[in-house]
């Protein structure tokens, strides 16, 4: 009677733990897109992006701060010219060659001007 309670009860916690569904969480950090011109990591380009490029440049910890979508040109690493794009394309939006407030995959390869 005692092994067939045993088995009663190891029976319902494997169909209990079986309907258990684990959902993963991905933190901000983690996701697969950015927004370019984005520095602060916000979700929107805007004055405060070129104070956190500014910021960093200068050695000042911006947190959050995202070196991929600050680096608006893709010329190896952010400068001080990625916030005057920033700067040129809250100003004018409509002339903007390097796609400042565009979403892009982490995984795909930057846009190179030739």
């Amino acid at each position: 009677m005692k092994s067939f309670k045993k088995f009663c009860l190891t029976a319902l916690c494997c169909v209990m733990l079986s309907s258990i569904t684990i959902q993963t969480v991905h933190s901000a950090s983690e996701k697969n897109t950015y927004v370019r011109g984005d520095a602060n990591d916000d979700g929107k380009v805007t004055i405060a992006d070129v104070v956190a490029i500014q910021r960093n440049l200068l050695g000042s910890s911006a947190t959050p701060f995202s070196k991929i979508a600050a680096n608006v040109d893709c010329k190896g690493g952010v400068k001080l010219s990625d916030a005057i794009y920033v700067q040129k394309y809250l100003i004018d939006n409509e002339n903007n060659p390097h796609y400042i407030g565009s979403v892009f995959d982490l995984y795909e390869l930057p846009f190179i001007h030739v």
